[in-house]
Protein backbone atom coordinates (compact mmCIF):
# COMPACT_ATOMS: atom_id res chain seq x y z
CA UNK A 1 0.00 0.00 0.00
CA UNK A 2 1.42 3.54 -0.97
CA UNK A 3 1.66 5.63 2.30
CA UNK A 4 0.43 9.24 2.37
CA UNK A 5 3.75 10.92 1.78
CA UNK A 6 4.93 8.57 -1.44
CA UNK A 7 1.56 9.34 -2.80
CA UNK A 8 2.17 13.00 -2.40
CA UNK A 9 5.33 12.68 -4.15
CA UNK A 10 4.43 10.10 -6.69
CA UNK A 11 2.10 12.97 -8.27
CA UNK A 12 4.31 15.80 -7.95
CA UNK A 13 6.81 13.74 -9.85
CA UNK A 14 5.02 13.60 -12.99
CA UNK A 15 5.52 17.25 -13.32
CA UNK A 16 8.95 17.26 -12.87
CA UNK A 17 10.09 14.03 -14.74
CA UNK A 18 7.83 11.67 -16.01
CA UNK A 19 5.32 13.31 -18.13
CA UNK A 20 6.15 13.24 -21.97
CA UNK A 21 6.21 17.56 -21.40
CA UNK A 22 7.91 17.05 -18.32
CA UNK A 23 10.74 15.08 -18.80
CA UNK A 24 11.43 17.44 -21.47
CA UNK A 25 13.23 19.97 -19.08
CA UNK A 26 11.14 23.69 -20.02
CA UNK A 27 7.53 21.74 -20.66
CA UNK A 28 8.05 21.23 -16.55
CA UNK A 29 8.70 24.76 -15.49
CA UNK A 30 5.52 25.76 -17.37
CA UNK A 31 3.38 22.53 -15.47
CA UNK A 32 5.30 22.80 -12.35
CA UNK A 33 4.35 26.67 -11.70
CA UNK A 34 0.78 26.90 -13.38
CA UNK A 35 -1.83 27.85 -10.33
CA UNK A 36 -3.81 25.15 -8.71
CA UNK A 37 -7.00 24.66 -10.58
CA UNK A 38 -9.86 26.87 -8.84
CA UNK A 39 -13.15 24.72 -7.48
CA UNK A 40 -15.42 22.95 -9.72
CA UNK A 41 -18.03 25.71 -9.66
CA UNK A 42 -15.72 28.60 -10.90
CA UNK A 43 -13.50 26.65 -13.34
CA UNK A 44 -13.57 27.76 -17.28
CA UNK A 45 -13.89 25.84 -19.86
CA UNK A 46 -11.68 24.88 -22.45
CA UNK A 47 -10.98 27.81 -25.05
CA UNK A 48 -13.03 27.53 -27.83
CA UNK A 49 -11.40 26.94 -31.59
CA UNK A 50 -11.55 30.14 -33.72
CA UNK A 51 -10.74 28.81 -36.70
CA UNK A 52 -9.89 31.76 -39.25
CA UNK A 53 -9.38 34.01 -36.16
CA UNK A 54 -6.74 36.28 -37.08
CA UNK A 55 -3.83 35.66 -34.30
CA UNK A 56 0.58 37.23 -34.56
CA UNK A 57 2.71 34.41 -35.19
CA UNK A 58 5.20 33.99 -32.44
CA UNK A 59 8.36 35.99 -32.41
CA UNK A 60 11.45 34.96 -30.18
CA UNK A 61 13.36 37.76 -28.64
CA UNK A 62 17.13 37.55 -27.39
CA UNK A 63 17.63 40.26 -25.31
CA UNK A 64 14.63 42.65 -26.24
CA UNK A 65 15.53 41.86 -29.86
CA UNK A 66 13.86 39.59 -32.46
CA UNK A 67 15.93 36.84 -33.19
CA UNK A 68 15.64 33.65 -35.36
CA UNK A 69 17.94 30.25 -34.99
CA UNK A 70 21.51 30.65 -35.59
CA UNK A 71 22.42 27.41 -36.10
CA UNK A 72 21.02 23.62 -34.86
CA UNK A 73 23.50 22.23 -32.48
CA UNK A 74 21.51 19.10 -31.71
CA UNK A 75 22.77 16.20 -34.46
CA UNK A 76 21.39 13.63 -36.08
CA UNK A 77 21.37 10.41 -33.98
CA UNK A 78 21.77 12.60 -30.63
CA UNK A 79 20.81 10.46 -27.76
CA UNK A 80 21.04 11.77 -23.76
CA UNK A 81 20.13 9.79 -20.56
CA UNK A 82 19.35 11.36 -17.43
CA UNK A 83 18.59 9.51 -14.16
CA UNK A 84 16.52 11.09 -11.65
CA UNK A 85 16.43 11.60 -8.05
CA UNK A 86 13.83 12.96 -5.26
CA UNK A 87 15.83 14.33 -1.94
CA UNK A 88 18.47 11.46 -2.54
CA UNK A 89 15.72 8.19 -3.60
CA UNK A 90 16.38 7.14 -6.99
CA UNK A 91 13.37 7.81 -9.18
CA UNK A 92 14.09 6.44 -12.75
CA UNK A 93 15.58 7.11 -16.27
CA UNK A 94 14.70 9.45 -19.20
CA UNK A 95 15.99 9.38 -22.76
CA UNK A 96 15.75 12.06 -25.30
CA UNK A 97 16.69 10.93 -29.08
CA UNK A 98 16.79 13.10 -32.17
CA UNK A 99 16.22 11.96 -36.25
CA UNK A 100 16.96 15.12 -38.62
CA UNK A 101 15.06 12.86 -41.26
CA UNK A 102 11.30 12.59 -39.75
CA UNK A 103 8.17 13.41 -41.58
CA UNK A 104 4.88 14.74 -39.69
CA UNK A 105 1.91 14.87 -41.89
CA UNK A 106 3.51 15.09 -45.45
CA UNK A 107 5.77 17.77 -44.26
CA UNK A 108 9.70 17.32 -43.65
CA UNK A 109 10.57 17.50 -40.15
CA UNK A 110 13.33 17.07 -37.24
CA UNK A 111 11.47 14.14 -34.72
CA UNK A 112 12.42 14.73 -31.18
CA UNK A 113 11.35 11.35 -29.19
CA UNK A 114 11.66 11.10 -25.48
CA UNK A 115 11.21 7.79 -22.75
CA UNK A 116 11.18 7.66 -19.48
CA UNK A 117 10.83 4.67 -16.63
CA UNK A 118 10.32 4.65 -12.98
CA UNK A 119 12.77 2.82 -11.33
CA UNK A 120 12.24 -0.61 -9.86
CA UNK A 121 11.81 0.54 -6.31
CA UNK A 122 10.19 3.39 -6.59
CA UNK A 123 7.50 1.65 -9.17
CA UNK A 124 6.52 0.05 -5.98
CA UNK A 125 4.74 2.85 -4.55
CA UNK A 126 4.02 4.16 -8.73
CA UNK A 127 4.62 3.21 -11.97
CA UNK A 128 5.91 6.24 -14.25
CA UNK A 129 6.40 4.36 -18.22
CA UNK A 130 5.95 7.80 -20.71
CA UNK A 131 7.26 8.53 -24.06
CA UNK A 132 6.78 11.83 -26.09
CA UNK A 133 7.68 12.77 -29.26
CA UNK A 134 7.73 16.03 -31.08
CA UNK A 135 8.03 17.25 -35.08
CA UNK A 136 9.64 20.27 -35.86
CA UNK A 137 10.48 23.08 -38.79
CA UNK A 138 13.89 21.87 -40.03
CA UNK A 139 14.53 25.86 -41.00
CA UNK A 140 12.29 27.69 -38.03
CA UNK A 141 12.28 25.07 -35.32
CA UNK A 142 9.05 25.71 -34.10
CA UNK A 143 6.74 22.74 -33.43
CA UNK A 144 4.10 21.10 -36.10
CA UNK A 145 2.73 18.66 -33.48
CA UNK A 146 3.28 16.60 -31.03
CA UNK A 147 2.29 12.99 -28.98
CA UNK A 148 2.23 12.38 -25.36
CA UNK A 149 2.07 9.07 -24.30
CA UNK A 150 1.51 8.82 -20.31
CA UNK A 151 0.78 5.42 -18.25
CA UNK A 152 1.39 6.71 -14.65
CA UNK A 153 -0.30 4.95 -11.88
CA UNK A 154 -3.57 3.11 -12.90
CA UNK A 155 -4.09 5.55 -15.55
CA UNK A 156 -2.99 5.27 -19.37
CA UNK A 157 -3.15 8.52 -21.68
CA UNK A 158 -2.42 8.97 -25.28
CA UNK A 159 -2.48 11.99 -26.82
CA UNK A 160 -1.86 13.23 -30.44
CA UNK A 161 -1.63 17.37 -31.20
CA UNK A 162 -1.65 18.43 -34.55
CA UNK A 163 -0.69 22.06 -35.17
CA UNK A 164 -2.73 23.87 -37.84
CA UNK A 165 -0.87 27.61 -38.00
CA UNK A 166 -3.62 28.21 -40.96
CA UNK A 167 -6.43 27.75 -38.85
CA UNK A 168 -5.26 28.98 -35.81
CA UNK A 169 -6.05 25.78 -34.11
CA UNK A 170 -4.35 22.78 -32.34
CA UNK A 171 -6.09 19.49 -33.12
CA UNK A 172 -5.77 16.98 -29.90
CA UNK A 173 -6.78 12.89 -30.68
CA UNK A 174 -7.00 11.51 -27.22
CA UNK A 175 -7.42 8.21 -26.16
CA UNK A 176 -7.31 8.11 -22.51
CA UNK A 177 -8.02 4.32 -19.78
CA UNK A 178 -8.40 4.81 -16.29
CA UNK A 179 -7.86 1.37 -13.73
CA UNK A 180 -7.67 -1.00 -17.04
CA UNK A 181 -11.86 0.04 -17.97
CA UNK A 182 -12.70 0.84 -20.86
CA UNK A 183 -10.87 3.54 -23.54
CA UNK A 184 -12.72 7.02 -23.95
CA UNK A 185 -11.81 8.53 -27.53
CA UNK A 186 -11.86 11.87 -28.15
CA UNK A 187 -11.02 14.49 -30.90
CA UNK A 188 -11.44 18.76 -29.84
CA UNK A 189 -10.05 21.73 -31.28
CA UNK A 190 -8.27 24.38 -29.06
CA UNK A 191 -7.62 27.84 -30.20
CA UNK A 192 -3.91 29.29 -30.63
CA UNK A 193 -3.67 32.82 -29.67
CA UNK A 194 0.10 32.55 -31.61
CA UNK A 195 1.50 30.46 -34.41
CA UNK A 196 4.43 28.85 -34.70
CA UNK A 197 5.08 28.47 -31.23
CA UNK A 198 6.84 25.61 -29.36
CA UNK A 199 5.61 22.87 -27.46
CA UNK A 200 6.97 21.52 -24.25
CA UNK A 201 8.97 19.23 -25.55
CA UNK A 202 10.67 21.08 -28.71
CA UNK A 203 11.65 24.16 -26.40
CA UNK A 204 14.05 21.98 -24.83
CA UNK A 205 15.97 21.97 -28.00
CA UNK A 206 14.92 25.06 -29.64
CA UNK A 207 16.99 27.31 -27.03
CA UNK A 208 19.84 25.50 -27.86
CA UNK A 209 20.00 27.34 -31.07
CA UNK A 210 20.67 30.27 -29.89
CA UNK A 211 24.30 32.15 -29.19
CA UNK A 212 23.28 32.20 -25.17
CA UNK A 213 25.79 33.75 -22.87
CA UNK A 214 25.93 35.03 -19.05
CA UNK A 215 22.96 37.65 -19.16
CA UNK A 216 21.61 36.43 -21.90
CA UNK A 217 17.67 36.32 -21.74
CA UNK A 218 15.81 34.65 -24.22
CA UNK A 219 11.99 34.67 -24.41
CA UNK A 220 9.56 32.30 -26.92
CA UNK A 221 5.79 31.40 -26.41
CA UNK A 222 4.99 27.62 -26.04
CA UNK A 223 1.76 25.57 -26.11
CA UNK A 224 1.44 23.16 -22.61
CA UNK A 225 -1.65 22.25 -21.01
CA UNK A 226 -4.25 23.46 -24.00
CA UNK A 227 -2.88 27.42 -23.75
CA UNK A 228 -0.17 29.56 -25.16
CA UNK A 229 2.53 30.51 -22.67
CA UNK A 230 5.64 33.07 -22.84
CA UNK A 231 8.71 31.65 -21.53
CA UNK A 232 11.78 33.28 -20.40
CA UNK A 233 14.97 31.63 -19.98
CA UNK A 234 17.56 33.96 -17.46
CA UNK A 235 21.24 32.75 -17.71
CA UNK A 236 22.77 33.61 -14.50
CA UNK A 237 26.42 32.35 -14.22
CA UNK A 238 29.07 30.10 -15.68
CA UNK A 239 29.41 26.89 -13.77
CA UNK A 240 32.02 23.51 -13.60
CA UNK A 241 29.36 20.54 -13.69
CA UNK A 242 30.44 17.33 -12.39
CA UNK A 243 28.01 14.24 -13.38
CA UNK A 244 28.35 10.53 -14.16
CA UNK A 245 29.10 11.67 -18.31
CA UNK A 246 31.83 13.74 -17.20
CA UNK A 247 32.73 17.12 -16.04
CA UNK A 248 31.36 20.08 -18.18
CA UNK A 249 31.66 24.01 -18.36
CA UNK A 250 28.34 25.12 -17.81
CA UNK A 251 26.24 28.14 -18.29
CA UNK A 252 23.37 27.90 -15.61
CA UNK A 253 19.73 28.84 -17.16
CA UNK A 254 16.52 29.85 -14.98
CA UNK A 255 13.71 29.11 -17.26
CA UNK A 256 10.02 30.90 -15.59
CA UNK A 257 6.40 31.05 -17.30
CA UNK A 258 4.24 34.27 -17.45
CA UNK A 259 0.20 33.63 -18.59
CA UNK A 260 -1.41 36.55 -20.11
CA UNK A 261 1.33 38.48 -18.60
CA UNK A 262 1.30 37.18 -14.87
CA UNK A 263 3.81 35.24 -13.74
CA UNK A 264 3.69 31.98 -12.26
CA UNK A 265 5.81 31.28 -9.16
CA UNK A 266 4.64 27.87 -8.30
CA UNK A 267 7.94 25.64 -8.75
CA UNK A 268 11.30 26.42 -9.24
CA UNK A 269 13.71 25.00 -12.03
CA UNK A 270 17.48 25.23 -12.80
CA UNK A 271 19.10 24.19 -15.57
CA UNK A 272 22.62 23.80 -16.66
CA UNK A 273 24.03 23.34 -20.29
CA UNK A 274 27.46 22.81 -21.66
CA UNK A 275 28.50 26.54 -22.60
CA UNK A 276 29.56 25.58 -26.08
CA UNK A 277 27.52 25.38 -29.34
CA UNK A 278 25.55 22.46 -28.36
CA UNK A 279 23.79 23.61 -25.35
CA UNK A 280 23.80 19.98 -24.30
CA UNK A 281 21.87 19.75 -20.89
CA UNK A 282 23.88 18.13 -18.09
CA UNK A 283 21.82 18.83 -15.02
CA UNK A 284 18.05 19.88 -13.84
CA UNK A 285 17.44 20.97 -10.10
CA UNK A 286 13.67 21.33 -9.85
CA UNK A 287 12.24 22.62 -6.06
CA UNK A 288 9.02 21.60 -5.44
CA UNK A 289 6.90 22.14 -1.46
CA UNK A 290 7.65 18.03 -1.29
CA UNK A 291 11.66 18.56 -1.81
CA UNK A 292 14.13 18.76 -4.40
CA UNK A 293 14.22 16.68 -7.54
CA UNK A 294 17.68 16.33 -9.72
CA UNK A 295 17.98 14.50 -13.01
CA UNK A 296 22.03 14.00 -14.04
CA UNK A 297 23.63 13.38 -17.22
CA UNK A 298 24.95 9.62 -17.12
CA UNK A 299 25.32 9.25 -20.77
CA UNK A 300 25.23 10.54 -24.22
CA UNK A 301 25.79 10.47 -28.09
CA UNK A 302 26.40 13.62 -29.66
CA UNK A 303 25.48 12.22 -33.35
CA UNK A 304 26.78 12.44 -37.00
CA UNK A 305 27.43 15.91 -38.39
CA UNK A 306 25.18 16.81 -41.51
CA UNK A 307 26.93 15.95 -44.87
Amino acid sequence: MTTPCFTRVALALPFVFGSAATITLFGATALAQKPAPAPAAAEVPDPPATAGQPVTRSVTLLDGQPASPTNIPFRDGESLTFTATWTGISVGDATMTVDTGGTFEGKPAIHLKASASSGRAFSLFFSIKDAGESWVDPEGLYSLGFVSDQKEGSIEDYQKWIMDYDKNVSTRHRARRKDGGEVKNSTKDYALSRTHVQDGFSMSYFFRAFPLKVGSKLESDVFVSKKVWNLTVDVLSQEKVKVPAGTFDCLKVKPTVSLNGEKQNKGQMTIWVTNDDRKMPVKIQSDLPLGKVNAVLTKFKEGKKAE
